[in-house]
């Protein structure tokens, strides 16, 4: 796992420190210090499990080694005893760590950046499915990987600056997506100059006028009896048809 932005020791100081890591460690936020001798310490740690099943608490001694050529520090958990912590079956089942190990240090070419191996033999006990404990065991490494980037966000101010951005980001869309419903506004024709609608509507009642015009000449002309029809010379006699 790669934390970026994040040095070597504040990693190292999250995974330590029983303070800092109640406050980021939200699968795991009971952490206690039971006992502390010069070169281990011994913790008791309580692990959410998913709905329907109990979740689990663990007694480790855990050992801190650091080298410093190259630099790498390495924490060791270990399952063990104290009784100040018996096992107890109230709502908490007691897992077993077989071991459990994790190694800290610089990402290479970023000097900046961490690089966190996380090895672990851990049984959890008691009953749950397969797919669960699977899920539990391959997703915890995962879940403090996301905690500690959260929680240096916050500590760093990046999570606002994250969230300013974003909605800084969103009100330009939305303007965009605005701009882009809103329907062209006609712009006025300059020097009195008709709108080109306008103008087309006219031009068409015109040629509406001008047609209708044209029909009532066309049934003017037909009715009138033709030029070269003379009518009877008065007193003239007529011939009928007997």
């Amino acid at each position: 796992m790669d934390f970026t932005g994040i040095p070597v020791d504040k990693v190292l100081e999250f995974f330590t420190d029983p303070e800092q890591r109640r406050k980021w460690n939200k699968k795991s936020p009971t952490f206690e210090v039971l006992e502390e001798k010069e070169d281990f310490k011994v913790v008791y740690t309580v692990f959410k499990m998913p709905t329907a099943c109990d979740d689990r608490d663990v007694v480790q001694c855990c050992v801190v080694r650091s080298d410093e050529e190259p630099i790498r520090h390495t924490i060791l958990y270990k399952s063990c005893n104290h009784p100040s912590k018996p096992p107890t079956s109230k709502g908490h089942i007691r897992a077993d760590v077989g071991v459990m190990g994790i190694v800290i240090r610089p990402k290479e070419g970023d000097e900046v950046a961490t690089h966190v191996t996380w090895v672990g033999q851990v049984n959890l006990k008691g009953w749950m499915p397969k797919m669960m404990v699977n899920k539990v065991t391959v997703g915890y490494p995962v879940s403090l990987y996301d905690d500690i980037n959260t929680y240096w966000k916050k500590l760093t101010g990046q999570d606002k600056k994250e969230k300013k951005d974003g909605k800084a980001e969103g009100e330009e869309e939305n303007k965009e997506e605005e701009g882009e419903a809103k329907p062209d506004e006609e712009v006025p024709a300059e020097n009195g100059e008709a709108e080109p609608e306008k103008a087309e509507e006219k031009a068409e009642e015109k040629a509406e006028e001008t047609n209708a015009e044209e029909k009532k000449e066309e049934a003017a002309s037909e009715d009138k009896p033709a030029s070269d029809e003379k009518p009877a010379e008065e007193g003239a006699a007529t011939e009928t048809a007997e």
